[in-house]
């Protein structure tokens, strides 16, 4: 999980350069001549408590290459010729990484701003908020057009692998947008980020999460923060808005998702997911009334908008409250799942009585797959340990969000609701009955012991303990509707 330690203190921007040697790229590559695209950053910089000392390797990714480190004022830092670095005396600094150009690489230089208060107090080192150069003017990620932008990303060969290997021909093969920019991020992340980054933190760093996707880029590692910065950006980049949700800090609860926009609904998505490992498959619906009511109050803290597109539903006016609608009568769910072929495929669906979606291989959605996900609920046996990210504080919350969600749509799939009217069950009341699930009201007494038997049922919904125990007694899985 990322580290949510408080900023202690901020200053005024001080600039700095970011060099990108993923794939040979450096800050002072040039694009051509007819683009005037540079591929260089700056930052503007606040400051995070790292400590009496910091071990600074911004190259270490790079261990051939030999890096000369020096501090602007050796009177406020030092530091040693493998990058530690440490406090001497009050007042503001700059530590620089350098490296001379190779046959493979660009001369390229890091630099980091720290400031010391005290050499008792220890060191405050800058978090990096990105600006690209484009014709020679400074521009934050996000405020170029998405097009010319594209252009500038064709420099960074990260990025171009996505534009061209996948988001282009996606967007000329699938009509829907959103679901070409899914389908064409899933399946980066797949081929890409997953052979490639690593599932971890930069210890002693600090990123403005606006643009943590550079970062992540740089030193080809992250986190949630990370993640959910790059799945923005690459949103941004296909045109289509997207943005950071973080959760409430707390002691065991600390994690950044992403909510996408898509036909007037909002879903949640899991950036690690897309960006690192992927399930076979997975169905995610959109906020309804209750759970958009629900989750400010109970699991979403603060959240920004990132790389916003013209005419995009997200606006400093929006709140993840305003987000819900009914969906009693239609559901429109997002399905990705993995195809015999190997890739992914990512597309929307709307449940509807008597027609239920199926995904690509021709199975039928299942109540139970349409979920409410987030990595904080993991049960940390994903490949590679990408998932492990569990904790105990998040469980209920989503789980109570998902029964909320149940008792929305249950609905439309196959299934028998009982009138209030009932007060006790029978004997093979149901035997015939081809419902997969029945809801039975508070009214419901008593239930003999072969009710179902015959039957395609699998879950009860339920309010009682009759009900619960029924389902625990006979194996079948129990949902309750209403939770306290």
């Amino acid at each position: 999980m990322k580290s949510h330690t408080a900023f202690a203190k901020r200053l005024l921007p001080a600039l700095l350069v970011l060099a990108m040697l993923v794939s040979g790229i450096s800050p002072g590559a040039k694009a051509s001549a007819e683009a005037e695209i540079e591929a260089s950053y700056e930052s503007d910089v606040a400051t995070l408590h790292v400590g009496d000392t910091h071990q600074w390797k911004p190259f270490a990714d790079h261990p051939e290459l030999q890096v000369a480190y020096r501090s602007s004022d050796p009177d406020v830092l030092g530091i040693t010729s493998d990058g530690l670095i440490t406090a001497l005396g009050e007042g503001e600094a700059t530590v620089t990484a350098t490296t001379a150009k190779t046959g493979e690489y660009d001369p390229a230089e890091h630099e980091c701003f720290i400031v010391v208060f005290s050499s008792a107090d220890g060191l405050y080192v800058s978090e990096t908020a990105s600006y690209f150069y484009y014709q020679g003017v400074k521009y934050r990620s996000g405020v170029l057009p998405p097009d010319v932008e594209r252009e500038l990303c064709l420099t960074q060969e990260d990025l171009r692998v996505y534009l061209q290997d996948y988001l282009y021909p996606y967007q000329n093969k699938i009509p829907d947008r959103t679901e070409a920019a899914l389908t064409a991020i899933i399946n980066y992340g797949a081929d890409y980020f997953r052979h490639n980054f690593k599932f971890e933190s930069v210890p002693g760093l600090a990123e403005d999460a606006k643009e943590d996707w550079m970062r992540m880029m740089a030193t080809r590692r992250g986190l949630c923060v990370s993640c959910s910065s790059m799945l923005c950006y690459l949103m941004y980049l296909a045109g289509l808005p997207s943005m950071i949700v973080e959760t409430p800090n707390s002691e065991n609860r600390a994690h950044d998702w992403n909510l996408i926009e898509h036909g007037g609904y909002y879903y949640n998505l899991e950036n690690h997911v897309f960006l690192h490992y992927q399930y076979d498959r997975y169905v995610l619906p959109p906020f309804s009334n209750a759970t958009a009511a629900y989750f400010p109050g109970n699991i979403y803290g603060c959240w920004y908008m990132h790389y916003p597109v013209a005419g995009g539903s997200f606006g400093p006016d929006k709140s993840v409250s305003s987000m819900g609608r009914d969906l009693s009568n239609s559901c429109p769910i997002l399905i990705c799942e993995k195809k015999p072929n190997g890739e992914y495929t990512a597309h929307f669906e709307t449940i509807r009585k008597d027609d239920i979606p199926v995904c690509q291989n021709g199975t039928p959605v299942t109540l139970e797959e349409v979920i409410y996900r987030s990595m904080e609920t993991g049960d940390g046996s994903a490949a590679g340990g990408y998932g492990d990210q569990a904790n105990e504080e998040a469980v209920p919350l989503f789980t109570k969000a998902n029964h909320m969600l149940f008792g929305e749509i249950v609905g439309m799939f196959k299934t028998l609701v009982l009138p209030d009217s009932v007060t006790y069950i029978d004997e093979q009341a149901f035997s015939d009955t081809d419902a997969e699930y029945v809801v039975f009201p508070d009214t419901v007494t008593g239930i003999e012991a072969d009710v179902f038997e015959g039957s395609k049922v699998r879950i009860l919904f339920g309010n009682t303990d009759v009900v619960r125990e029924y389902a625990e007694k006979y194996g079948l899985s129990y949902i309750q509707t209403d939770l306290p």
